[in-house]
């Protein structure tokens, strides 16, 4: 598996949707992050003792980590079919990709954002500012996992009675409106 930093020209239309999302990922990580930390376990947890409340504290920066690594992973990770050698002789099941003129394998799809081919392309995310595909595939699921975990835990302080079950679901009206 090959790395690579992923190349926006300064010519290229797109670099500014690409770091605005990056951006807004960013914003919206710490947001979860410190809600997290600040709102959701001290009120959830409060009748806790101190180690389990520490474990909690420790599984949220774990995850937020883990969130942002596989982040970083699917961003380097290079999912381009391009300069991969032919084989000879060309099997019959390849294409051929009339922008790259190289042959494919099967499921081999040309983003027209990346001007590249991927293998088995899913998309093109904006927010890792490459396409989704047979190589990064496993960060891309690793980050969504981890989202729904960090918002897992505010859905449960919104849904409590009271005065903070009204602070969490103003929280996430605001996530919601972002």
């Amino acid at each position: 598996m090959a790395f690579h930093i992923p190349h926006i020209a300064l010519g290229d239309k797109l670099w500014l949707l690409h770091a605005a999302a990056f951006v807004y990922y960013i914003t919206v990580s710490v947001i979860f992050l410190t809600t997290d930390l600040y709102i959701t376990i001290p009120h959830i947890y409060a009748d806790y003792d101190f180690t389990g409340i520490l474990l909690r504290y420790l599984l949220t920066v774990y995850i937020f980590f883990n969130m942002v690594a596989n982040h970083v992973l699917c961003t380097i990770t290079d999912t381009t079919y391009r300069n991969r050698e032919d084989p000879d002789p060309v099997p019959r099941a390849w294409g051929h990709c009339m922008t790259c003129q190289v042959h494919t394998p099967p499921r081999t799809w040309h983003c027209s954002i990346c001007h590249n081919c991927v293998l088995r392309r899913d998309h093109h995310c904006f927010f890792t500012a490459s396409c989704v595909g047979h190589h990064n595939q496993r960060s891309v699921n690793g980050v969504y996992t981890s989202i729904v975990a960090m918002t897992d835990s505010i859905q449960k302080i919104a849904t409590r009675p009271g005065n903070i079950g009204q602070k969490a679901q103003v929280v996430l009206q605001i996530l919601k409106d972002l």
